[in-house]
């Protein structure tokens, strides 16, 4: 996908409703700064409390709802042996993820939230270690996890399936 494309599909999340997305191996691709800066224009919150952003941190999480009905959505990019390299290099910190996790949960219910929703790329294991090494600590469990999967196609050739796994991501969203 081309940034015309990437501004597309974030101009669309928008008029869905979507409220907040992670930044993840697939959303990195143009720089950090440039998909931040293209999200806030779309109007979607772009988090990653683990991605370094010039002297400081990008935007961890969000506070949604009002009243009693508030709910936090923490991001985290998370890396796996495919991706750990590129991530790296735009900037993500693995060795931070739990601390900044725990410090924007923490921080979501102490403003009210009463759940919090994880939003975690990087595949189902990457997303299950974490909340497993989250556990092993006094964090705040997330209350809902969301991550990105692989997609899995099926009646084809072997290099038609893997041409199309390199064009397609599967992405999530917070409604």
């Amino acid at each position: 996908a081309d940034q015309v494309t990437a501004r597309a599909l974030l101009a669309a999340y928008a008029k869905m409703g979507v409220m907040a997305m992670a930044l993840g191996a697939y959303d990195l691709r143009y720089g950090a700064d440039w998909v931040i800066r293209e999200a806030a224009r779309a109007k979607v919150a772009a988090l990653s409390c683990n991605l370094r952003q010039g002297s400081g941190w990008a935007r961890g999480s969000l506070l949604v709802g009002d009243g009693g009905n508030r709910i936090g959505i923490v991001g985290v990019t998370l890396s796996t042996p495919e991706t750990a390299s590129n991530l790296r290099a735009a900037g993500v910190d693995d060795e931070a993820a739990a601390g900044c996790y725990r410090q924007e949960a923490s921080r979501l219910v102490a403003s009210g939230a009463r759940g919090i929703v994880l939003l975690a790329p990087g595949g189902i294991a990457a997303a299950q270690h974490f909340v497993e090494v989250l556990a092993s600590t006094e964090a705040t469990l997330p209350s809902i996890v969301l991550t990105s999967g692989s997609l899995q196609l099926t009646g084809r050739s072997e290099e038609h399936t893997s041409e199309l796994q390199s064009r397609v991501d599967i992405s999530y969203a917070v409604f």
